[in-house]
């Protein structure tokens, strides 16, 4: 290689060099204005923990004067705005009690007794201890308050160690379902003022179609009309005699409890109506 080959080499590599450490220099100087709008954003959203890790990336030395004294500002008032909170576990006796796993939002954190920052807003906290005791708590975290103290009552346990558990709720009670038996009476007196509106009809209509032949065709009316509007009347007696068992059956179902098994049958024929109801 000549003098003058090794003389442009050389020169190519100080080039390169040059040229390499420039777009080095760009990319880290693009890098911290990108870190210094993504920190704003984070706290214009709400997300102070999250702004304040950026805002400590563009404050360093590398960054540039602009960008740097910026983050420098903004880091100072994310540190005062940003609140924390202290977390106490005790029992139902008021005594400490350690050894717990503490979770936020489903997170697990350090249950060390120190301030925990928070970003602002509504947070779950659970404190579970290894035999399954836990306590749970909504809390409302609000800027600039520092080391508030969250106090986790656990509940208190049974002999054998267990967390006890609620009685479940009465749900027809609680949700506003009628029981059994009323729902039966509601059905049968239902179904019992159906029954009579039916014999009403009945009733009626044959009456008006009476009066129709007492006045068309008495005493020589044709055989097959009589029985005809007789049949009528059969059938709206029965209707209505099984109408008003049933009205009567749903409101004694509705004044009294059924106790142990129960049920209702009802039968009826061109002459009776019979109901059986078993308590």
């Amino acid at each position: 290689m000549t003098r003058l080959s090794r003389a442009a080499l050389g020169l190519a590599l100080v080039l390169a060099t040059t040229f390499g450490a420039t777009i080095a220099g760009a990319t880290d100087k693009r890098e911290c204005a990108r870190t210094s709008e993504a920190g704003q954003r984070n706290r214009a959203e709400g997300h102070l923990r999250a702004a304040r890790d950026r805002f400590r990336i563009c404050a360093q030395e590398e960054c540039p004067d602009v960008v740097r004294h910026d983050c420098v500002t903004w880091l100072d008032e994310l540190e005062a705005a940003l609140p924390s909170v202290v977390f106490a576990v005790t029992d139902e006796n008021g005594n400490d009690v350690h050894g717990a796993q503490i979770l936020v939002d489903g997170q697990p954190v350090a249950a060390d007794g120190k301030a925990l920052p928070l970003d602002p807003g509504s947070h779950a906290v659970r404190a579970v201890l290894a035999n399954g005791r836990a306590v749970e708590k909504e809390i409302q975290v609000a800027e600039g308050v520092k080391h508030r103290l969250v106090a986790l009552a656990l509940p208190p346990s049974s002999s054998d160690g267990s967390q006890p558990t609620a009685a479940p709720p009465n749900r027809s009670a609680a949700a506003g379902v009628e029981p059994p038996s009323r729902t039966l009476g509601w059905v049968l007196g239902g179904t019992g003022a159906g029954v009579l509106g039916v014999t009403a009809y009945l009733g009626l209509s044959g009456l008006s179609r009476a009066h129709d032949l007492e006045g068309s065709c008495k005493p020589s009316c044709d055989p097959s009309d009589v029985d005809a509007l007789r049949t009528r009347f059969r059938v709206s007696y029965v209707t209505g005699a099984v109408g008003g068992v049933l009205v009567a059956a749903g409101i004694y179902f509705l004044v009294f409890p059924l106790g142990g098994s129960h049920g209702a049958a009802v039968t009826a024929g061109p002459g009776r109506a019979d109901m059986t109801i078993r308590f």
